[in-house]
This record gives structure tokens, sequence and C-alpha cells, in this order.
């Protein structure tokens, strides 16, 4: 089965909602995953997944235990064309996430799970917000000077929840909370 591991943000606030605005009118996903995500590893499969899930939380447990809130900072716009155009932000990984996404590589391997996509492990950790995706080339030019003109940097959103997806006949669905941020105390709470 096919899974990915993202972090999700606070729905509140200015930045949230521009963002938010923008994907719901030009991702073709956005019915999927309406709410913003960061993927923190490429979609990876698994052999064994009975106790994954509890060293997943361990791991994120050990990294965040007694933070109150996770600010992520997001510095520019990238953009791919080929057989889908998307545009993405690009984050300024902070260092608990850079820690996090090493540890899943570790027991992603320790499951005999193996990444869907190839390439050096140091690529596996490049992280991006997806803000658009669509199939018709002779309007990506222009979205993605709409999407400059639109959102403006420094752009900061709120961790909410660390997430597991996956992924069935090509659609992606949400599975589980590991972890999220309580927003009346601003402790992490375990999800049972």
């Amino acid at each position: 089965m096919k899974h990915f591991v993202a972090l999700s943000f606070q729905a509140h606030g200015l930045h949230y909602q521009k963002v938010h605005s923008f994907k719901k009118r030009f991702d073709i996903k956005y019915f999927e995953i309406p709410e913003l995500h960061l993927p923190l590893l490429p979609p990876f499969n698994l052999k064994n997944e009975k106790s994954f899930l509890e060293d997943m939380k361990d791991s994120i447990e050990n990294q965040f235990f007694g933070d109150n809130k996770l600010k992520i900072s997001f510095k520019d716009l990238k953009c791919i064309s080929g057989k889908r155009q998307s545009i993405f932000l690009v984050p300024k990984i902070p260092e608990q996430i850079m820690y996090c996404q090493e540890s899943f590589y570790e027991i992603i391997n320790e499951y005999n799970g193996s990444f869907l996509r190839n390439g050096k492990k140091n690529m596996l950790f490049q992280s991006f917000l997806p803000l658009a995706r669509f199939d018709h080339s002779e309007i990506f030019m222009d979205i993605y000077h709409l999407a400059k003109e639109e959102i403006e940097f420094p752009l900061y959103l709120f961790a909410s929840e660390f997430k597991l997806f996956t992924k069935v006949n090509s659609k992606n669905y949400y599975t589980k909370t590991l972890f999220k941020f309580d927003k009346q105390n601003g402790f992490l709470n375990l999800m049972a």
C-alpha cells in the first residue's frame, strides 16, 4: 500500500486564507486533500505495517515534546512544467522537521519499506507545499504570474497536525493523525 506523511496547518490567519483560496481555485486535486499540507517524504510502500504507526508517533513525540507551536516560513514559489503543470510553495524547513524526516526514513527502511521516487537520500527530503496543479499548459504562465501577485513573502503558517495519507487508485485519502498541536494550551497531544 502506498503512503505519505504530511504536516497540515492551522486554518486561520491571512496567510493561510490567501494560500488556501489560491489552492481551491487552481489545484485539480483540491477535493482529495482540501487543507494545506506539506508532504515530508515522497510516497512509500510498506511490507510490514504492524507497529509502524507507533514508531512514527514515538519519533514525532521525541522531537516535539513540550514545544507549543511550530511556525513554517515559506520563501518562494517554484513551478514544474511537464505532463502536468504544478506550482509549489518552497518552505524553509526547521531543524525539528529535518530530524523527523531522517527518523521517518530510518523507520520506513526498518519496516522494509521502499520509496516510490528513486534518487539520492538528500533528494527525498525536499518538501514543497502543493499550491496549483493543472493539465492545461496554455494557461500555466498566467496562473504562475497570478500566484506571484497574490502571494506575498515572507509567508508563515502554523503547524496543526502530522498526518498519514494512503494512496488508492491514484487518489489520496487521509488515514490517521499521528500527532496534533493542541490549539487551546499549545501542547502537542499524542492521538490515540
